[in-house]
């Protein structure tokens, strides 16, 4: 055997060993479900749920005539996920009506639910709360925040309108999925205004990016030891041949 021929088989060898020890990089990913439950809910009165994912407050009836938050989450049914492109968790939705004076909340938190898959894994159970500060606006001209498109505007705020994230390994690879957070059109929005007798509405965006651990250094060692070995057969067989 010459010296090209074991260059080239310890080559191969080498690439067979790292192609061993890298993990794969395609996945399939999917989330199944995104579910919204209000809680912790300050001030306000004739406070009602209709549903988990909806909360109503003003001292008035029917149910429909109350200003409230609602969070619908886009799955199920399951919608596929591409590495490193953002995708929209959910929807919520402000109803502004004209509720009696100091029946409006302080605030409230939603707490959305995210279950996904990875390959086959499941992911279940990420959480993501946010945080709204609320404010019902009177209906008195002049007092409104500036912007009002309509009689006055209510206010919503959010306090924690930042990324949040968890991440897992599957199959050595760490994949991370990241709640972006509440956009209103292509903008980030940390407070926007509703008008009186109508609605807004702001996406929940998040995205799923993936990375490589580096292996340790006992893998390195590993490896080495493989290819050591490798040569020495080798050279083993050549001296063999020519005795």
């Amino acid at each position: 055997m010459n010296k090209s021929s074991l260059k080239l088989n310890i080559i191969k060898i080498f690439v067979a060993t790292m192609t061993l020890a890298a993990p794969s990089f395609a996945a399939t990913i999917q989330v199944n479900s995104v579910t919204g439950a209000w809680q912790n809910v300050q001030g306000g009165a004739g406070v009602v749920f209709p549903v988990p994912n909806e909360v109503r407050w003003g001292t008035v009836t029917p149910t429909s005539a109350k200003s409230g938050y609602r969070f619908d989450g886009d799955a199920p049914p399951l919608f596929p996920v591409t590495i490193d492109v953002p995708f929209s968790l959910g929807l919520m939705t402000n109803y502004n009506q004209p509720i009696p004076s100091g029946s409006g909340i302080d605030s409230a938190d939603l707490k959305t639910t995210v279950n996904m898959t990875i390959d086959g894994n499941p992911i279940n159970n990420l959480h993501f709360t946010y945080t709204f500060l609320h404010d019902e606006t009177p209906n008195i001209p002049g007092s409104c925040p500036v912007g009002s498109s309509s009689v006055c505007d209510d206010i919503e705020k959010l306090l924690n309108n930042t990324a949040q994230s968890d991440t897992f390994n599957i199959g050595g690879v760490d994949y991370t999925i990241k709640v972006i957070g509440f956009q209103i059109g292509n903008q980030q929005a940390s407070q926007w205004l509703t008008p009186e007798g109508g609605t807004n509405n702001a996406h929940l965006l998040g995205i799923v990016t993936k990375s490589i651990r580096v292996p340790e250094p006992a893998t390195y060692l590993l490896l080495g030891s493989t290819i050591l070995v490798a040569m020495v057969a080798m050279r083993r067989k050549k001296c063999a041949v020519k005795i």
